[in-house]
């Protein structure tokens, strides 16, 4: 069978790909496989991850991640994970392990703490193209919790809350 890639060049593959669809299988022959192409959900918890200043961070999310629906990502995918589905979550908890780990040690725990969203877009922005290789697309990354074994983060909410109480009794005492 033929595959058109995203290059608009075309790969011979030694497996047929039908969506939605049927075809005529000659037993002994041919063997029929199938692989679902709806999403699945994936825990990700990350602990520890060294930021850039050394703090020591933790991080719990969800992913929800599916098979390309082009034919290329379809072929991708059957090729590494036909048969043996299951492994995708636990690949794609190692893609987004360790892309969690690279991301935090490129950036300080404030930037972590003060933009959470620009943090998680990071971290989309490279898996994508990890996941991409293997046939899989992320539809989206949610972080549920981002915090530290050290109180850091907690340490910097005080300390805001400290200036900004401490903004407004100057406030009135000027007024």
């Amino acid at each position: 069978s033929r595959v058109k890639k995203s290059d608009g060049s075309v790969e011979e593959v030694n497996f047929k790909v039908v969506r939605n669809g049927g075809a005529f299988v000659m037993p002994v022959y041919q063997k029929v496989s199938s692989m679902s192409l709806h999403s699945r959900k994936i825990e990700v918890s990350t602990k520890d991850a060294m930021s850039k200043e050394g703090v020591k961070i933790n991080v719990d999310g969800v992913a929800l991640v599916k098979v390309a629906s082009d034919d290329i990502g379809i072929v991708n995918a059957a090729e590494r994970f036909l048969g043996r589905e299951q492994e995708i979550d636990t690949q794609v908890k190692g893609v987004l392990d360790g892309t969690l780990r690279g991301v935090c040690g490129t950036l300080a725990p404030e930037d972590i703490y003060r933009d959470r969203t620009a943090f998680g877009n990071k971290i989309t922005e490279q898996v994508q193209a990890e996941l991409a290789q293997m046939g899989l697309v992320l539809d989206v990354l949610t972080l549920k919790e981002i915090d530290d074994s050290e109180k850091y983060f907690e340490s910097l909410g005080r300390k805001r809350t400290a200036e900004v109480k401490r903004d407004a009794r100057v406030g009135e005492a000027e007024a």
